[in-house]
């Protein structure tokens, strides 16, 4: 009998262990989660972040080339000018 006693509280020990071991996996689990979800958050604010700076990038880029555009098209008609009074 005094065997037995000692294979049961075994058993009860073990299977304690096992449950504890199972919740606290649980709950390391969810903070885990937590953290990923909080860190996703703070990647998709830096892209939407960067969106908008690529946005103004590519607005002064297209500015840019209509000034010069532009610019051209005055050198060319001052040449003209200039090569009429020669």
């Amino acid at each position: 009998m005094d065997l037995l006693a000692e294979i049961i509280i075994g058993a009860l020990a073990f299977a304690g262990t096992v449950v504890g071991a199972i919740i606290g996996a649980r709950r390391n689990l969810s903070v885990l989660e937590e953290k990923l979800n909080l860190e996703v958050e703070r990647i998709r604010a830096d892209i939407t972040r960067l969106e908008i700076k690529q946005d103004r990038h590519n607005n002064a880029i297209e500015r840019l080339t209509r000034a010069e555009e532009s610019t051209k098209s005055a050198h060319k008609r001052i040449d003209k000018i200039e090569g009429g009074k020669k």
